[in-house]
């Protein structure tokens, strides 16, 4: 079917619901058109210019490119942030450890010279309550060696 067929088969409108068409009506729709053509041949100005060229597929390449750039950025700093605080809690763990041994090492030196101050304290109070090696363990609850290296002026660990 042709189109004049199409026209002639198609119903009729009535020509009375439609406003009559102005002088304004139609010259807005002459500047419509005007402004409608302007903005395509630019548009065909522009695509001559960058589609022939290959200038837009070589922007979407730029474009991947740094976008996939960006993205192995973000796992770079994701893994030195995860380093960084693996660091961190080791250099914690580290001070705690430093600070541990340093309170171990205070508390040896002030039994050290409390043992050297009071060397022959243990001997006294065995000769005054008339206790032997084997009452101190038991009666102190401490071990053989520690009572041996009390009556010597030594700490036994």
């Amino acid at each position: 079917m042709t189109t004049q067929a199409k026209r002639k088969a198609a119903p009729k409108k009535s020509s009375a619901k439609r406003k009559p068409r102005t002088d304004a009506d139609r010259a807005r729709d002459r500047k419509a058109k005007a402004k409608s053509a302007k903005e395509n041949k630019r548009l065909d100005a522009y695509a001559k210019d960058t589609l022939g060229t290959g200038k837009v597929e070589s922007k979407v390449e730029e474009l991947l490119l740094k976008e996939k750039q960006l993205r192995e950025d973000q796992k770079h700093i994701a893994k030195l942030l995860k380093n960084q605080r693996k660091v961190i809690e080791k250099q914690v763990a580290l001070e705690k450890k430093q600070k541990e041994e340093a309170r171990t090492a205070e508390a040896r030196a002030r039994m050290d010279a409390w043992l050297s101050e009071n060397k022959d304290l243990m001997r006294s109070l065995m000769k005054e309550l008339g206790w032997k090696n084997a009452d101190m363990v038991k009666k102190l609850g401490l071990s053989k060696g520690v009572v041996n290296a009390a009556k010597k002026g030594e700490h036994a660990e």
